[in-house]
Parts: C-alpha cells; structure tokens; sequence
C-alpha cells in the first residue's frame, strides 16, 4: 500500500510525538499515495476507500495544502499528493493520461 503523511500530531510528553489520523483520512491519503497512478479521480478514490464522494472531498478540502487538484477534460477533477513524485517518461504519462477512463 502506498505512504500516507501524518496530518496532526498528539503530544505525548516532552519531546515526544504521536501521529493522529481518522481512519476516513488514512484511506484517502493511502489510495492517494499508491505508487500505481500518478493522479486519482474522484470514482478511483471512491472505489479505493468504500468512502462516498461528499466524504472524500470533505477530506480533500481540509488538506487542501497537501493536495494537488486539475481538471482532465473527460474525467473531472483529478487528484495527488503535492509531494507526489512521477517517475514516469513524458510518453508513459501521456498514455496513462489517454487510458485514463478504463484505469481509475
């Protein structure tokens, strides 16, 4: 499964930190981090956590500052991580980009 970042911390004592996550957040953020695509639509993510789509967004728009959205023409909004790498060529990017409706 992919990384996810730790959105808030809980204090524990001197020095030292706990990462705090919902569950809800966890998914979005793992099926976001999966190293199998490099943007996710909105039904890829729906289909990736079991989280309906007013939850996920509700999601995406507190971590705003984490999250990189665009708009594919036949997809909607698309989304990833900001930290995100590709690590794909120009031309493998461009061919997942067309192939983008059969994978999600």
């Amino acid at each position: 499964m992919g990384h996810w970042h730790c959105l808030r911390q809980q204090r524990l004592g001197v020095g030292e930190r706990r990462c705090v996550m919902h569950e809800n957040e966890r998914k979005v953020f793992e099926a976001l981090g999966d190293s199998q695509w490099d943007w996710r639509t909105l039904p890829g993510l729906e289909q990736a956590t079991g989280l309906p789509r007013s939850a996920i967004l509700e999601i995406l728009s507190a971590h705003h500052s984490k999250v990189e959205a665009e708009s594919a023409p036949d997809h909607g909004m698309i989304f990833r991580l900001k930290d995100h790498r590709e690590d794909r060529t120009v031309i493998e990017r461009t061919l997942e980009y067309m192939s983008l409706g059969a994978r999600r």
